[in-house]
C-alpha cells in the first residue's frame, strides 16, 4: 500500500513493483493503519474515519 499521491492510497505488486489499483477515496487525512484479507481492506486515519472497502471494487490504477 503508498499513500504518497493524491488519489488516495495504492495497491503494489510488490513482484513487478506495478500498481495494480487504488481505493475508492474516503479520508481526508494521512492513512495511517491499513489491514486486508482475500475481500476487504480496512483503512483508518488521522481525520478519525474508517473505511472498508470491498477489493473487488478497487479502481484501476491511474
Amino acid at each position: 500500500m503508498s499513500d504518497l499521491t493524491a488519489c488516495g492510497p495504492q495497491i503494489w505488486d510488490l513482484k513487478t513493483d506495478q500498481c495494480v489499483g487504488a481505493l475508492v477515496e474516503s479520508h481526508v487525512g494521512m492513512v495511517f493503519c491499513v489491514a486486508s484479507d482475500a475481500t476487504k481492506i480496512v483503512s483508518t486515519s488521522h481525520d478519525a474515519t474508517m473505511a472498508i472497502q470491498d477489493c473487488e471494487l478497487l479502481l484501476p490504477p491511474s
